[in-house]
């Protein structure tokens, strides 16, 4: 049933995930992905009834397939304070340059009251380790604790999170592909690259802060040397 205005995600494993389709003058349309981040697709997940989002950005119709009604959107901007995606900003419908190999996707979870805590911007972790010195690396933005994405992730990065919690660098092991699971929390960063000698990982180039092109299971992790000691 398309009701203006009402949201789906169509083409998922499951009802969490899908191509985003908006219903506008009785058929189903797509948004085009070209600006499609964090903050749309939170909005997204919002408006689909989750109370604390974890969510996945998915910008290419190879994930879900494409759509066959018209492109309801371009360019469309959120700033995570609107109630539903019609209240973002976006180009005038005549203003529509893309084409269904462009449709939006996204994954929406909800996320455990455990991941919102009071921490530090910056702060780094290692969770679900056989001990404290190896885990699945959390970064804390905006009181919530989340992952980092594991694309470009190596032993540069592994390194700087080594040394941030106080390890010796040299002797760090890169780990991708979830190793140690999956974070409850969102991904908080992606296509993060150090050159080594940052002292917090959050000083390593990256795609901004929630703004991530990455499927779940994902995460990255390290092994650090635990024969050290702090720095100085």
């Amino acid at each position: 049933l398309c009701t203006e205005s009402t949201i789906r995600l169509a083409g998922g494993q499951d009802e969490h995930e899908g191509r985003v389709e908006l219903c506008s003058n009785g058929l189903w349309g797509t948004i085009c992905s070209g600006l499609w981040d964090y903050n749309d697709t939170f909005v997204l997940c919002k408006q689909l009834g989750y109370q604390n989002p974890r969510v996945f950005v998915y910008r290419y119709s190879s994930f879900f397939g494409q759509g066959s009604g018209p492109i309801l959107f371009d360019d469309l901007t959120c700033d995570r304070t609107e109630l539903a995606l019609t209240q973002c900003s976006s180009s005038s419908p005549d203003q529509v340059y893309c084409s269904h190999s462009g449709d939006a996707g996204a994954r929406c979870e909800e996320i455990s009251t455990t991941v919102i805590d009071t921490c530090s911007d910056g702060d780094i972790r290692l969770m679900d380790g056989r001990s404290a010195a190896e885990g699945r690396v959390e970064i804390c933005i905006n009181n919530i604790w989340g992952s980092v994405c594991d694309a470009s992730w190596d032993i540069r990065e592994a390194g700087v999170v080594c040394y941030q919690l106080g390890f010796q660098s040299a002797s760090a092991t890169a780990y991708t592909g979830a190793y140690f699971g999956r974070s409850a929390g969102p991904y908080i960063l992606d296509n993060v690259g150090c050159d080594g000698d940052e002292q917090t990982l959050l000083g390593c180039s990256h795609g901004g802060t929630f703004f991530h092109d990455c499927s779940p299971g994902k995460d990255a992790g390290v092994k650090c040397e635990v024969s050290s000691c702090l720095h100085g």
